[in-house]
């Protein structure tokens, strides 16, 4: 079977594709005059050697010698042109006299003898009557090579005006795409006619090059200017004018080039073991074999076998230590192993061997760059880029990678008209990047136009629309195609998400999802499109369809996160934490994901689970302010002081000394930490100070702090201080005033500030219940009965269960907001048990029983506290 393979192998290796078809047109023009010792030597020479030479490498050849007339190199022109139509390269070489005039060129036929620039025009031909040939439109592209050997010099010349001789040729302007003009010297200069040789020093080394195989002719060209400028003292200056496209012209490939092709292909397709194979045949059969040797080390650096690809590499040096190729690949090598120093190096070194503008050079410079966080760099070689070719797609988008939203913008509607000249299959690509774009800077009609003609694109071109990426389906292990139409509804659904229209989000999602059942962002957006539609158990249910066939997706952990925000808004606690810890599991770097799991299990009033979640983001994160408030409310729940006062003076810390954070600390040492321990109340005192101190001005302090000397230290006078104080700065604290008064025993003042409260709240029953209390402790009953008669009424008003006097469905913020007062509110039954005694005084039984039984309706009246109402009861009512 091993040599069966091997036969075929070998026969497809000399399967070669037909050769392209050359000719060339050779004029060589010396016997100027009729002086033979005035004639230049060696054109006919290097006519001759580049005839023999383009033959060798398989040109038809049209050489002429001596042309007399301007009839006779029109002939040569006009046989030459008629010919082109067959052949797909065209080598066109003149040696001999050429002259400029005006900026136009001139070729001089043997017998004319121009003596001015009226001889000139007449009696040469201008090289423009071949340029025309050479550019004319045909239905295969060609490439066309015009070398001008035309400005010797010769004592033929000084016979000629002075306006006219020694001025060389001008550089030609008119080229079309495809033609390259080489030219033996510099513009307006005069070339070397061989010295004592026969064949002129710039026809001895293009000879030379062209016989080498597999360089390109740029290669030929380049080499050629080397070796003259070198033998002429850098007298003579060879230069190129190249308008070539398409890939490399190669005028003498050697035998492997279509194999090198394969090769190429094969490793384009990653298919790196058979790229391996045929490129060890070619060396079994050139062992020195250049490209072969270093397409060997590109194969070993797409394996990442980076050791063995340096040393093919550095064989390849060694054969030719002035290979920009060689320096390219090692380049790209580098970069694919985050090298950057080195890939720079090898770029710079390919960019000095060849300095020759090239766009790709200077965009993979432009991307290590970038990769180095080295903006500017980064943008200033993808802008070379873009002066060599103003059109490079890939460079433009590139260099909207790291422009602002806007300018991006404006580069990708570039992009757009390119691609609209050619058609391009990409366009679609282009409108969902300006879709986005757009959809950024918040302009939804434009970023809708834009998706839809993405989706337009796709539908008219189906078989774009195969996939994106590759994920894996966890029931089934098999690769799941992401459908390019699908994903354009959902770039759509994600616009309108963005501006909050989320039943049309939720319908792209939906259509995406039909377009393509294992699209799974389609799920994720579908989920959060219902969450904010408050469809929450069909939201779970998406980002479950998410989970199912999204193991690989980068969204993964985000849809968790939303699945258990989803289960929170139901109540589902459990199931929230469950959600929480997946994500937890999949990346347990991120603090929020315990923060809220932590709130999860909080509201199960798992306590130190939620303790050690909070704790944990605040490993991860300990800048975040509301992790440590969290967990100061599970520090309150546990009574932990240390740890609670801990996290406050981090909150200091993290963002300075806080009016509310040293109230929140006088208000639990003082209130909420319900101990005898008089040093904790004491330090109530303490911050509540602190906070006055901050803030001298808030009357809020001054009350708080009356509060706990008034009602935990019964330091009436210090009290009395702290809310004269808070009179001063805006706030009426009447009640505790009045408070204060009842318990020293003057009533007078008692009843002043509690009718004062009333003013400021007419609707609070808790004031009218003290104006009560007063009339009865000063024996005016028929006043009292009236401000309980209005307290029972007011209550019935507000949102406090009768039973237990307690706000119903209060929130926790709302607790907190409360007026933090220590006076205790009457509950309802003792407002109607004071309303029945005080009938009871005066005599009024049956108003009394009425009274008696709505409290023994509250409150079981046979305990011990209700003695007295059971005996009242017995003795006056029925």
């Amino acid at each position: 079977m091993k040599q069966i393979v091997f036969i075929v192998l070998l026969f497809s290796f000399f399967l070669f594709s037909q050769e392209e078809k050359k000719i060339a047109l050779i004029i060589g023009n010396a016997e100027y005059g009729d002086n033979p010792n005035a004639w230049l030597k060696n054109p006919v020479n290097d006519a001759n050697l580049i005839a023999s030479t383009l033959e060798s490498i398989g040109f038809e050849i049209l050489l002429y010698e001596n042309l007399k007339t301007r009839n006779d190199i029109n002939d040569a022109f006009r046989n030459f042109g008629e010919k082109l139509k067959d052949y797909d390269i065209s080598f066109t070489y003149y040696a001999g006299h050429g002259i400029q005039i005006d900026g136009y060129n001139y070729l001089i036929p043997t017998e004319s003898n121009p003596q001015d620039e009226f001889d000139v025009k007449d009696n040469t031909i201008p090289i423009d009557n071949l340029i025309r040939w050479l550019n004319k439109k045909r239905e295969k592209q060609q490439t066309h090579i015009l070398v001008l050997d035309a400005c010797r010099d010769n004592p033929f010349e000084s016979r000629w005006s002075r306006a006219i001789k020694g001025n060389g040729l001008a550089k030609i302007d008119n080229i079309g795409s495809g033609l390259l003009i080489a030219y033996s010297t510099d513009f307006g200069k005069t070339a070397n006619d061989g010295g004592k040789s026969n064949n002129s020093y710039y026809t001895q080394s293009l000879s030379q090059h062209l016989k080498t195989q597999d360089l390109t002719i740029e290669s030929v060209f380049k080499r050629t200017r080397n070796d003259v400028l070198i033998e002429s003292n850098s007298t003579q200056s060879p230069v190129v004018s190249s308008y070539l496209i398409g890939d490399d012209i190669k005028l003498f490939p050697n035998d492997y080039s279509n194999k090198f092709k394969e090769i190429d292909i094969l490793i384009e397709n990653n298919e790196l073991i058979e790229a391996m194979v045929e490129t060890e045949m070619v060396l079994r059969l050139e062992k020195d074999n250049l490209l072969a040797i270093t397409k060997k080390g590109v194969i070993y650096s797409k394996q990442e076998n980076y050791p063995d690809a340096i040393n093919e590499f550095d064989k390849a040096l060694n054969i030719d230590p002035e290979n920009a190729s060689i320096y390219y690949h090692l380049g790209m090598m580098y970069y694919s192993m985050n090298n950057y120093e080195d890939a720079l190096e090898n770029f710079h070194q390919c960019m000095k061997l060849d300095p020759e503008d090239k766009p790709d050079y200077y965009v993979i410079v432009g991307k290590i760059h970038l990769d180095l966080q080295q903006i500017d760099l980064a943008r200033t070689n993808f802008k070379k880029a873009l002066e060599i070719n103003p059109e490079s797609i890939k460079t433009l988008h590139n260099l909207a990678l790291i422009s602002d939203p806007q300018t991006a913008l404006d580069i990708f509607l570039d992009i757009k008209k390119i691609e609209e000249k050619t058609n391009s299959r990409d366009r679609w690509k282009t409108e969902t990047s300006i879709g986005v774009l757009y959809a950024q800077q918040g302009d939804y009609n434009k970023s809708i136009e834009h998706f839809l003609n993405t989706i337009e694109i796709l539908k008219e071109n189906p078989e774009l629309t195969s996939k994106t990426y590759m994920l894996t389906d966890d029931a089934t292990g098999e690769p799941v195609r992401v459908n390019e139409l699908a994903q354009a509804y959902a770039n759509i659904s994600f616009a309108h998400f963005l501006f909050e229209e989320y039943e049309l989000a939720l319908e792209e999602a939906k259509n995406a999802i039909d377009t393509d059942s294992k699209h799974v962002y389609a799920y994720f957006l579908a989920g959060i499109s219902c969450q904010q539609l408050n469809s929450y158990r069909e939201s779970i249910a998406n980002f479950n369809q998410f989970i199912k066939y999204g193991a690989q997706h980068p969204e993964l952990i985000n849809t968790y996160l939303e699945k258990a925000n989803s289960h929170m808004a139901l109540e589902e606690f459990s199931s929230a934490i469950e959600s929480y810890s997946n994500a937890i599991e999949i990346d347990s770097t991120i603090a929020s994901s315990y923060h809220s799991r932590g709130k999860a299990h909080n509201k199960i009033g798992a306590l130190e689970d939620a303790l050690a979640d909070y704790t944990h983001a605040i490993e991860i994160d300990s800048t975040n302010i509301q992790f440590y408030t969290d967990r100061i409310y599970i520090y309150i729940e546990i009574m932990d002081s240390e740890n609670l006062e801990k996290d406050y003076f981090k909150k200091i810390d993290l963002e300075g000394e806080s009016f509310q954070v040293y109230m929140d600390l006088g208000y639990y040492f003082g209130i909420l930490l319900n101990m005898g321990d008089l040093y904790q109340k004491k330090k109530s005192i303490e911050y509540y100070t602190m906070a006055i101190n901050l803030n001298k001005k808030n009357p809020k302090g001054y009350v708080a702090r009356g509060n706990i000397y008034q009602y935990i230290f019964k330091d009436y006078k210090k009290a009395i201080d702290d809310y004269t104080l808070a009179f001063k700065y805006g706030l009426e604290p009447y009640v505790e005033l009045g408070d204060i008064y009842e318990q020293l025993g003057d009533n007078e003042k008692a009843l002043e500030n509690y009718k004062n409260a009333i003013e400021l709240d007419p609707v609070n029953f808790q004031y009218y219940y003290n104006v009560a209390s007063i009339y009865e402790k000063m024996n005016k009953n028929y006043q009292a009965l009236q401000f309980l008669t209005t307290s029972i009424a007011l209550y019935d008003k507000t949102n406090l269960d009768k039973k237990n006097n307690q706000p119903i469905n209060m929130t926790l913020e709302e607790s907190v907001v409360l007026p933090k007062r220590n006076k205790p509110s009457p509950s309802f039954h003792e407002i109607v048990l004071k309303k029945a005694n005080i009938y009871k005084a005066l005599g009024e039984f049956e108003l009394m029983c009425e009274d008696y039984q709505e409290v023994c309706e509250l409150v079981n009246c046979r305990e011990y506290p209700y003695k007295e109402i059971r005996k009242a009861i017995k003795e006056n009512c029925k």
